[in-house]
């Protein structure tokens, strides 16, 4: 069922000219901060209102509305489009949550408690992650063309031999009359 979702959206104009392309053509995926082709840059902005605590203690978050529904959408989006790496690098939430647990500033900004919404920012960052590694274990067998391929060097195991000849610490040069017995 995923798979066929993915080919819907793939096969959509809307989402198939995102900044992927761009960063093929060695373009910043930064550079039209503009462009909403990305879904990722969308959900990170819902993401962000979704975060900010209520004004009142007896309104409801959207966790008390609509359970975890939304975060299950939209991060299936995300990993469905191959999305989910740029989401949790370029995700403003995140960046904001990091700024301020190096600052650790407890101030109030225009009625919003940074510490609540910093808090509220971390537990949408552990349910995403949680519904991130879910969607992995149902898509991992995504094609070898949708995975960017990393270069890995293979390098043959050190030998006692090889560290022996290579570090003139462990060259015994012997004397006359000397045994090599410890």
């Amino acid at each position: 069922m995923l798979d066929r979702i993915r080919t819907f959206l793939l096969d959509d104009p809307v989402w198939a000219n995102n900044s992927s392309s761009a960063m093929g053509n060695n373009i910043s995926p930064l550079s039209n901060i503009d462009d909403t082709h990305d879904f990722h840059r969308i959900w990170s902005a819902l993401q962000f209102v979704y975060c900010l605590p209520t004004r009142h203690e007896n309104d409801m978050n959207i966790e008390q509305l609509y359970g975890e529904g939304l975060n299950f959408a939209g991060c299936t989006i995300i990993r469905l489009l191959n999305e989910h790496r740029k989401f949790e690098t370029f995700d403003f939430t995140y960046h904001l949550f990091k700024i301020n647990r190096s600052d650790q500033k407890e101030d109030e900004v225009k009625n919003v408690s940074l510490p609540t919404f910093t808090e509220r920012i971390r537990k949408f960052q552990i349910l995403n992650q949680q519904i991130f590694a879910c969607l992995n274990k149902y898509l991992c067998h995504t094609t070898t063309d949708e995975i960017p391929v990393e270069q890995v060097k293979c390098l043959t195991p050190m030998t006692l031999q090889t560290i022996q000849s290579s570090m003139p610490i462990y060259q015994h040069s012997r004397l006359p009359g000397t045994t090599s017995e410890c």
